[in-house]
């Protein structure tokens, strides 16, 4: 297991800080503030249970996570990439107002590009909480002890693809649609998890906010054999309307990554496509599922707050167009779950309907472990919608 660092170690100015932090807070108890669970999975679409995206689609996890929780039904990522859609909901800024639109690697921020902005993991840390971190959670950007506690990047390990019992477009790592021979253990999303159970089994004297980012479904579209095994050869393709384009403006049929579209259909290759990316949802949510069970058993069980989000969705070959950077609904539209376990109702399958956008994490996050939101960030907190989910959202 490898620790890129651990803050509490070699930041002796923010461990006073946080102290100092800690005491202002006495009015509020470490036990009376919730722990928080982040689970972050990247291209997922609504090709899970809950959502109905796909019928064949088995994600158990997540499933049972929407009958505790509350269900978001027609939740919307900020923008449909890794980069604008995460740089929006950890800083808390639309990328209408930061201009962070791209693939923007932090390292080439200029020094005015979010100056004064605070992310949820540094909000949390200057409140008191020990922060920590494995996997996708930024797009490409470096820990800091500014954010984290502590910060896990597991060894890695080479992943031997089968592509026989698959697809693969020549020698490429990326574009491969096929089963891996390595053991679960060597698979990243398996490392990060675990790293996400050995947390939840320590002993914490302090509240914390823990973010497990999951890579799959992101491409290449591999995966241990088991889960290819869930579907048939011939998945069901998704609903296409062959004159989808007709109507459509040019600037909106250039969203389409037709050459993909082409390059499939020409290898009779889409449903090992599909099938390849229904085998990634489920072994992620395997994943999810042992991070979930670890809380379960854990002393934190009743003190937690999990949110479950994904990026942005994903195409799989609806208006031609395969991945994600479009502005419809299969490429926008994300599973996004809300659990507090600290409730105590017994009431199961509570959803919202109303289209709802990731941007209100942050503030709906501050508000649940009683934290003040930074002034400038955007979106609003949906606490009263987790209380009562028929009431309408802000307009």
């Amino acid at each position: 297991m490898k620790t890129i660092f651990n803050s509490e170690n070699t930041n002796v100015m923010g461990t006073l800080l946080l102290a100092c932090t800690a005491y202002l807070l006495l009015s509020v108890s470490a036990d009376a503030r919730p722990n928080v669970l982040l689970i972050v999975c990247d291209d997922l679409n609504d090709y899970v249970e809950t959502l109905g995206g796909h019928p064949q689609a088995q994600t158990p996890n997540r499933d049972k996570l929407a009958k505790k929780g509350i269900n978001f039904t027609n939740a919307h990522c900020p923008a449909p990439g890794c980069s604008p859609c995460r740089n929006a909901l950890l800083f808390g800024t639309e990328p209408f107002h930061s201009g962070l639109y791209a693939f923007y690697d932090h390292a080439g921020f200029s020094d005015n590009v979010l100056k004064g902005c605070m992310t949820i993991p540094e909000l949390f840390q200057a409140n008191g909480y020990n922060t920590y971190g494995s996997g996708k959670i930024h797009h490409r950007r470096e820990p800091t002890p500014k954010e984290w506690t502590e910060f896990h990047k597991p060894e890695p390990h080479k992943l031997v693809y089968k592509p026989d019992e698959g697809y693969q477009i020549g020698n490429s790592r990326k574009m491969a649609f096929c089963p891996t021979a390595n053991p679960l253990e060597e698979h990243p999303d398996y490392k990060v998890a675990s790293y996400g159970v050995e947390v939840l089994s320590r002993r914490h004297e302090k509240p914390f906010f823990l973010a497990v980012g999951i890579v799959k479904p992101h491409l290449a579209f591999v995966c241990p054999q088991r889960f290819f095994d869930l579907y048939p050869k011939d998945v069901k393709p998704p609903r296409i309307n062959p004159n989808d384009h007709d109507d459509i403006p040019a600037v909106g049929r250039a969203f389409a990554k037709i050459s993909d579209d082409r390059k499939f259909k020409q290898d009779k290759a889409w449903t090992r496509v599909r099938r390849a990316y229904l085998a990634c949802i489920s072994w992620a949510d395997y994943n999810v599922g042992r991070v979930l069970d670890a809380l379960e058993a854990s002393p934190y069980a009743d003190n937690t707050v999990v949110v479950l989000w994904s990026d942005h969705g994903y195409g799989q070959g609806e208006k031609r167009h395969f991945r994600k950077f479009a502005l419809w609904e299969e490429t926008t539209r994300v599973p996004f779950i809300i659990w507090d376990a600290r409730e105590k109702k017994a009431v199961t399958g509570r959803e919202v309907h109303d289209g709802v956008s990731l941007i209100n994490i942050y503030r709906t996050l501050a508000e649940i472990s009683g934290l003040e939101a930074p002034d400038y960030v955007d979106g609003f907190s949906l606490v009263p919608h987790l209380k009562n989910p028929q009431k309408p959202l802000p307009k």
